[in-house]
């Protein structure tokens, strides 16, 4: 399973905004990918990855922050969610493949990683035998998927009867 860390790179230039960025490791291999997010290194937390709001931050900088701690939240939860749908593929995968799935279009309509989710939330509101079942589901059609990520458009008639006979 892949690893995830959030760093920061200060600017050269004494003064200006740093940039945040993601680092994957996958088999002590590491890649990064910069983010879009600009930060002061006063505001970045590295021990807890996280950014912090200096007591004198001006109301609008503050807002910003928090707009960034939250955007990152939803970005180390999307890389858990490809992560974890690469696993559940069992076929081998790179740093630089996790890194090509976050880059790539919005994740929403990735099939695997809804499923995941709503596998997750059924276990958190307690519906464990429901959960189970959408997971062995789900692991069927990984397998039958061998790796191939599936967006809600690739759905057809075609791939179900397919499935249907294989599995």
């Amino acid at each position: 399973m892949a690893s995830i860390r959030f760093k920061f790179r200060a600017s050269a230039v004494s003064g200006k905004q740093g940039t945040l960025f993601i680092q994957v490791i996958h088999r002590r291999v590491a890649r990064q990918v910069s983010t879009q997010y600009k930060l002061y290194p006063g505001e970045w937390a590295t021990a807890r990855q996280s950014v912090t709001v200096p007591k004198d931050t001006h109301p609008d900088r503050s807002r910003y922050l928090h707009a960034v701690q939250e955007a990152l939240q939803q970005d180390a939860s999307r890389l858990q969610l490809i992560i974890l749908a690469l696993d559940h593929s069992r076929k081998e995968y790179q740093a630089e493949d996790v890194i090509r799935h976050f880059l790539r279009k919005e994740q929403s309509d990735e099939f695997t990683i809804f499923a995941d989710m709503l596998i997750r939330q059924k276990k958190e509101e307690g519906y464990l035998s429901l959960a189970v079942k959408y997971q062995t589901s789900l692991n069927s059609l990984c397998r039958f998927l061998n790796g191939r990520l599936l967006t809600f458009d690739g759905i057809d008639s075609s791939l179900m009867l397919s499935y249907n006979t294989t599995c």
